[in-house]
């Protein structure tokens, strides 16, 4: 693989997986309220559905996904 050296790699901290999602989030933080509502356009009282919504979204593509590699792995024997 070429190296580049005008990018830095900056290892992510180990951090608890809460810090970046609230199972029962009541509201969105205010950096992310303000680009929602001014970047997206969505309306103040809209952002937290939407943020919501998008939530519920991801983690049903990502319910399919993990059962679909499920599927295919025990398919194929267990091999991953």
């Amino acid at each position: 693989m070429a190296e580049n050296n005008d990018i830095e790699v900056i290892k992510a901290p180990d951090l608890p997986l809460q810090k970046f999602y609230d199972a029962e989030l009541e509201e969105v933080p205010e950096k992310a309220k303000k680009l929602l509502q001014e970047y997206s356009k969505i309306p103040p009282d809209e952002v937290l559905p939407h943020v919501l919504e998008v939530v519920c979204i991801v983690q049903s593509i990502s319910y399919l996904l993990i059962n679909e590699c499920a599927e295919k792995s025990s398919m194929e024997g267990g091999k991953t």
